[in-house]
């Protein structure tokens, strides 16, 4: 159960936990060229952790039931943090970068793609990842073009329950408008001005104004229903 209390942290105990955060995800990909991925992801993974394939599935009850890899080597996948990010009670936070993957069979053959993978960590536990998204990329992609990391927003009220209902509220009403659907003018002005837009086989579209208009030619009304939520116990 979420505590609705936020915690006041200083500036050292968040460039700490951002530290802890990102040394979680370096040490998830060591394993994963040491070990192999599907120890990797099983260790790394929160009980209820979410991937996609493309639909949601959790990955721990999946991937559990898989063999062993014969061969922890026969697939090299890559990656590493280019961007990070915390919310200010220290539990939550992102990590995004470019990944590779190729085969020991065919080790010229090379996908590129960029990863988007969300932490948790409870009181006096490791982190763990409870969501990770990944697409694919025409080519590789150059995260210092992005300019800097979104930042968090915190108003400085606590109670993380009721944000998380406030949140599936909005989500609902604003963007789940059932079968009449939204269009892309309504989608854009509930988009942040740093967002991100990751669509599979193309290159992440990076503001408010480039993903409008990324979805005004890709969509002329569409409709989806939320399935969760989860947010800081900041709120």
């Amino acid at each position: 159960m979420l505590t609705p209390v936020a915690q006041g942290h200083g500036a050292d105990a968040q460039e700490k936990a951002l530290g802890s955060l990102v040394d979680a995800e370096l040490a998830f990909a060591r394993m994963g060229r040491q070990r192999g991925i599907r120890e990797a992801f099983l260790t790394s993974f929160a009980e209820d952790g979410i991937a996609f394939d493309p639909a949601p599935y959790r990955l721990r009850e999946r991937w559990g039931r898989r063999p062993a890899d014969t061969d922890p080597h026969a697939i090299a996948l890559d990656w590493s943090p280019a961007q990070a990010g915390i919310a200010r009670s220290l539990d939550l936070g992102y990590t995004t970068g470019p990944f590779t993957l190729s085969l020991a069979a065919k080790p010229a053959d090379v996908t590129h793609g960029v990863f988007f993978s969300v932490w948790q960590r409870r009181r006096g536990k490791p982190w763990r990842v409870v969501l990770d998204a990944g697409i694919t990329t025409p080519s590789p992609v150059d995260f210092a073009a992005f300019g800097a990391a979104p930042r968090p927003r915190f108003n400085g009220r606590a109670g993380g329950i009721a944000e998380r209902r406030r949140l599936l509220a909005a989500e609902s009403e604003a963007l789940g408008n059932g079968a009449a659907g939204i269009t892309p003018n309504v989608y854009g002005r509930h988009l942040a001005r740093d967002v991100r837009l990751h669509r599979d086989g193309a290159l992440p579209v990076v503001s408010r104004h480039d993903v409008a208009a990324s979805a005004a030619h890709r969509m002329s009304r569409t409709a989806w229903t939320p399935a969760g939520a989860r947010v800081s116990t900041a709120g």
